[in-house]
C-alpha cells in the first residue's frame, strides 16, 4: 500500500470496528497500516472480509498477515514451488525474490543462486532411458524438505539477506560489456521474478556502461511483485494488440469485388501482345 490507500485502509479498521465493537485509535490504525503495508490494498481488503467471516474476535495484525499469506506450512511449499519454477531456467537470467524467507532458505541448502540451479539441473538419461546426471527424485525429495525447514526458520529471523541475485546473462554482459558499450548502451536483460506462489519473467532494460539494470528498471522490481505483473500484464495486452492490428483485413476498398475479380480476368484473357512493325 502507499499513503494513497490510507483513506481506503482506515475505512477497512472502521469495518472491523464495527463488527468486533473495538475502538481503533490512531496510534493503534498506524500500526496496522505500517504492519500491512507491504501489500496491496486489495488483499487487505479481503483479509479483512475472510476475518469478519471466520475470525470470532478482532483479528491482530500478524493473524490478517496470514489471512493474506496463508499459513507458514502452505507458504513454505508455495515457495518451493515457485523456487523451482525460476530454477528450472538453468541459472543464464538473473533472480528476484520478492520474499526474504525464499532468499535465506536457498542460500541455506544450495549456497548461491547459480549453485541451485546446477544442482537442480535434471541432467540426461542413457540409451537405455535411465537418469545418469542432474538430480534425481531422491535428492529433490531431500532439498524439499530442507528447504521447507529453512523457509520455517527464516520466517522466525531478522537477518537481511540480498533479494536479486545475478544470472550467468548478466555476469557476462558486466565482464564484456564495457567493450562495446558505446555500440549498444543498453540491452534488454531476462529477470526472473519469484513470487509468493509463481514465477514471472521479465525483461528488463540493462545499462551495460554502469554494468547494472537501469533506474526504470530497478525501480520495477522495488516495486514489489504485484507492480512487476501488473506490468507484465500491460505489455502482454500491448502485444496481443499489435498483433491484432497486423492481422486486420484490408480497408473495404481495397478489397476486389466479385465483379471486379471478373472484369480483371476477362481483360487478361482477352488480352494481346502489341506488335511493332
Amino acid at each position: 500500500m502507499t499513503d494513497r490507500d490510507s483513506v481506503e485502509f482506515a475505512k477497512q479498521l472502521s469495518l472491523l470496528s464495527e463488527t468486533y465493537g473495538k475502538p481503533i485509535s490512531d496510534a493503534l490504525g498506524e500500526i496496522y497500516f505500517r504492519a500491512l503495508r507491504e501489500f496491496t490494498i486489495e488483499q487487505v481488503e479481503a483479509a479483512v472480509e475472510l476475518a469478519i467471516d471466520t475470525r470470532k474476535f478482532f483479528p491482530k495484525p500478524a493473524e490478517l498477515r496470514e489471512l493474506i499469506e496463508g499459513n507458514p506450512e502452505d507458504r513454505a511449499a508455495n515457495a518451493w514451488a515457485a523456487f523451482l519454477e525460476a530454477a528450472a531456467n538453468g541459472g543464464t537470467a538473473s533472480v528476484k525474490f520478492s520474499d526474504r524467507a525464499t532468499a535465506a532458505a536457498m542460500d541455506a541448502v544450495f549456497g548461491s543462486w547459480l549453485e541451485a540451479c546446477r544442482l537442480l539441473s535434471a541432467g540426461g538419461t542413457n540409451e537405455r532411458g535411465k537418469q545418469v546426471s542432474g538430480c534425481t527424485d531422491e535428492m529433490l525429495a531431500s532439498y524439499q524438505k530442507s528447504f521447507l525447514r529453512q523457509y520455517a526458520a527464516a520466517l522466525n529471523s531478522n537477518r537481511e539477506v540480498e533479494l536479486y541475485r545475478a544470472g550467468l546473462s548478466e555476469m557476462s554482459m558486466r565482464e564484456q560489456g564495457a567493450t562495446w558499450a558505446k555500440r549498444m548502451p543498453t540491452l534488454q536483460q531476462p529477470v526472473l521474478f519469484v513470487g509468493p506462489d509463481r514465477t514471472i519473467e521479465l525483461s528488463l532494460t540493462f545499462n551495460v556502461a554502469q554494468g547494472q539494470l537501469a533506474e526504470e528498471s530497478r525501480r520495477l522490481l522495488e516495486g514489489g511483485f504485484d507492480m512487476a505483473l501488473r506490468s507484465l500484464d500491460r505489455q502482454r495486452r500491448m502485444m496481443q494488440e499489435a498483433r491484432n492490428r497486423t492481422a486486420l483485413p484490408p480497408a473495404e476498398e481495397e478489397i476486389a469485388m466479385p465483379e471486379e475479380v471478373k472484369e480483371a480476368m476477362t481483360r487478361l484473357r482477352d488480352w494481346q501482345p502489341t506488335t511493332r512493325s
